[in-house]
């Protein structure tokens, strides 16, 4: 290859160091340089225009295809030779609608395949958030122990628990109050809630079955989320 290099720069007018240098190199886009270089200066050799021809459609490229093909027919003496020329070039508009088809579908099948993985995550972290407050609230203990010696919430609420709205690792709840306003109270840790009462002793996400509730919480208004307050006890009754 360096020997065909050095031919090619002693007289870059010569076409066979570059078709020599193009049967040879395995790399694409090189052996689409050197079968350029060699028709570019032999105009009138077919086999060099049918072979850039074919490693341009071997690169999607097809208009450039195209024109080889034309340069190819045109530089042909044989008959055959120039009518199998004009066929390709003929057949370029056809392989370059599949080729688009085939990327269309290609294209179609990973983005169904990225919005399935997407619905098969939201599904898991949704499972996870459910079982977190499911599964995972303190139980009641038969044993009496101080469960809280922080500052006690001055907030107090009672009323019907409506909803509970899952926001990733916490939660808004709402709740009707026995005036008849709704208000919401926001659980931004399960762990550090204390739920306490009658029944069965968990949340679960979306609408729930209306249930008594009296809930202590600190008055701390989210703007973010619209809640009043950050819930320190929850007793179902």
């Amino acid at each position: 290859m360096q020997a065909l290099l050095r031919a090619a720069g002693i007289n870059p007018k010569l076409d066979e160091p570059f078709a020599l240098m193009a049967r040879r190199d395995t790399d694409p886009q090189k052996r689409l340089a050197h079968w350029k270089a060699a028709a570019e200066r032999n105009p009138r050799d077919p086999s060099y225009w049918q072979a850039l021809a074919e490693c341009y459609l071997a690169d999607h490229n097809y208009a450039e295809a195209a024109k080889a093909w034309k340069e190819g027919e045109q530089a042909a003496t044989d008959p055959a030779q120039r009518d199998h020329m004009r066929q390709a070039r003929m057949a370029i508009e056809q392989q370059r609608l599949d080729y688009e088809e085939a990327e269309r579908k290609r294209r179609a099948e990973e983005e169904a395949r990225a919005i399935d993985k997407l619905k098969t995550q939201a599904r898991a972290d949704l499972h996870a958030i459910e079982n977190k407050y499911n599964d995972g609230t303190p139980k009641p203990s038969d044993k009496a122990v101080p469960w809280w010696d922080g500052p006690n919430p001055a907030g107090r609420l009672a009323g019907t628990l409506k909803q509970v709205d899952c926001l990733g690792s916490q939660a808004r709840l709402v709740v009707e109050g026995d005036s008849h306003q709704t208000v919401k109270l926001l659980v931004t840790d399960p762990r550090k809630v204390a739920i306490m009462g009658r029944g069965e002793l968990t949340l679960g996400c979306g609408v729930q079955k209306p249930r008594r509730v009296a809930i202590e919480y600190f008055p701390k208004p989210n703007a973010r989320f619209g809640t009043a307050g950050e819930v320190a006890t929850i007793e179902f009754q």
